[in-house]
This record gives structure tokens, sequence and C-alpha cells, in this order.
């Protein structure tokens, strides 16, 4: 039994189109703040509104460990147990994202979908990560996580466990046909050995388990996360309400690949925060041919850039709704003069 997938409105191309001519009134030269323009042009699409608003902002983060890295600690620069200690950071406000949604407004709050080792998934090198159970679980759990936060503007997702770069590379292997040397990348940071061991055991998974997936589904079920399965609820959940949902950084990029291959309606909701450090963030980006907002070598997770981006979203709908535009204002609009 598969969870069920919440309908996805339809994006609306007429608000969009709408958005863009606004843009084409208002007192600057046309396409003169580049990517906002469109940014606040796929927010109105979203909403469903010519005027779309972005101050209503949530940032949701899930948690949870991977048995991998309890059975194989030397693929990690942290030991297994720093997901339980963060999730308290998280919960008393000095995680870095917790100061970003300070700043930005924004509410947050953080889900345990499966923090500590009697919670955590099997060891994927060795068997599936999750039973049928778990995965719908672990469903259900990002959904109520999301729905607990709507109605809002924004969603801003990011994730936190050890060993979820692993899950995440490999998860990207079995979605993208890639290889682990395409894929697996020093995470937390781990050493030149940890390196190798990391890849080494990703290429095992999958050797493993390719033979067996024959769909997302199987994918998500044979190496994915607690995690990684809600933040694709998520997203799926949020869409579904019409709120854009700001795409972090690796492993959240992965999690939407993988729930857009769900739910190919899911794709113009997203927004993609920012190009990080990981090393295959940008091959995940290119699969679902997105382009980010930012570039600025994170590769923290948790959520950080996505709330990042939060001020140039919020800052898009502000100036498409609060522009003057050239009638109002008495400003020429040139266009005659361009001629001569």
């Amino acid at each position: 039994m598969l969870p069920p997938l919440r309908a996805i409105p339809t994006f609306s191309d007429a608000d969009y189109r709408a958005a863009l001519a606004r843009w084409e009134t208002r007192t600057k030269p046309s396409g003169s703040l580049g990517r906002l323009e469109s940014l606040a042009a796929q927010l109105a699409g979203i909403q469903a509104c010519p005027l779309p608003d972005a101050r209503e902002k949530r940032v949701l983060i899930f948690a949870a460990d991977h048995g991998v890295a309890w059975a194989h600690p030397e693929i990690s620069a942290y030991p297994a147990t720093v997901t339980g200690q963060m999730l308290q950071n998280f919960k008393s406000g000095g995680a870095a994202v917790c100061v970003l949604a300070g700043q930005t407004g924004a509410t947050l709050a953080v889900a345990d979908v499966g923090v500590g080792e009697r919670n955590a998934t099997r060891d994927f090198s060795r068997e599936v990560a999750m039973s049928d159970e778990d995965l719908m679980h672990a469903w259900a759990a990002g959904t109520d996580a999301a729905a607990s936060l709507l109605p809002a503007d924004v969603l801003a997702l990011g994730e936190m466990g050890i060993g979820n770069t692993a899950s995440a590379s490999a998860l990207l292997c079995l979605l993208t046909g890639a290889s682990a040397d395409e894929t697996v990348g020093r995470g937390t940071g781990v050493d030149d050995t940890g390196l190798r061991a990391k890849r080494d055991l990703v290429a095992e998974a999958i050797a493993l388990h390719a033979p067996n997936v024959t769909d997302t589904w199987g994918a998500l079920r044979a190496v994915g996360g607690k995690e990684i399965v809600a933040l694709c609820a998520a997203m799926i959940g949020a869409a579904h309400e019409r709120c854009a949902v700001v795409v972090d950084g690796f492993i959240v990029t992965v999690a939407a690949l993988a729930a857009v291959r769900l739910a190919p309606g899911l794709k113009p909701y997203l927004i993609f925060a920012h190009r990080g450090a990981e090393h295959a963030h940008e091959r995940a980006l290119s699969a679902l041919d997105a382009i980010p907002l930012l570039e600025l070598g994170l590769r923290l997770g948790e959520g950080s850039g996505a709330v990042l981006a939060l001020p140039l979203i919020e800052a898009s709908a502000r100036l498409l709704g609060e522009m003057a535009g050239f009638a109002d204002a008495g400003v020429d609009t040139g266009r005659e003069s361009r001629v001569h």
C-alpha cells in the first residue's frame, strides 16, 4: 500500500502572465529587476493571484536518524548521536536556522520523524532502509507537519540527520542512473578516507538495490531517509494549499526530485534557494532544470539557505504590488525615445 498523494491545483499561467505584464508598467526599465520579476510572477501563478503575497513565511525542519550512519560511523565527520543533540539545539533556538528565521520574521517548526538509533532507518548497504509501514508513517508525519503550519504564503524546508547525504546520494543514483562517484561528496566534512568509505558504501547499496527498484517509491523505500520521505510529503501538501515551497540544499533538492517524479504538477511550486558546495547538488538541480537564487558555498543544511532566500522572495512580491506605475507616478516611459 502506497501513501495517498494530495491533489495539486494547476499552476495559473494566466496570473503568471498578468504579473509579468504588470512589471512592464512599473517605474523601471523593462526587465531591470532581473530574477525578482520572474520570481514574483511564479508566486502569482502559485497563488492564482496577479498580486501575490509572501509575508506569511514558515520554516519546517525534519530530523531523523539513519541506520547506515549508526552502522558505519566512518562515513560522517560527526557521530550519529549529533542528530538528537541538534534537535534539542533547534528547539532551544541555538542553531543557525533559528537565528535566520528570527531575522526574517518566519515561524520555525521542527519535526522529529525518526531520531534515535531505535527509530532510525535500517542500514541500506545491507537491506532496504524502510518497510512499507515505515514509509507510510514518515509520509503521514510530513503531511501533518506541513498542514500544521498552513495556510501560509511560503514554506521553507530543511533537514537534519547524520548520514543523510549518503542517503540522498544513493537516492540520486537510483533516480538518475548516476554512479556513486558522481553523487557522493564530503557531507559534513569527512576526510579522504571517510569519503572513499562513503562512496564504496553507496556503490554497494546501489548494486544491491538497483535490480529491484522499479519506481520512485521503491527508491525511497530502499535507500531513503524518513526525513526525506517527510520532505516529499510536505512539499506536495504545501502545493495542495497553493503555498510556495522553498527548497534548501542537496538533501532537500534530491527530495524535491523524488517528489516531482511522484507528482509532476509540483514542479512550478518549487523555488530553489541556492546552489551549495556539496558534490552532487548541481547534478540534482540539473535533473530538475532548476536555477537557484543564491550561490554562497553553503553546505550546512537545516534549511539555512532556504531561509536566506526568504527576504528576496518577499521583496519580489512587495515590489510587484507596491511600486508605482508610470502613469500613476507621472514618469515618462521613454519608449518612444528609444527609436532615436
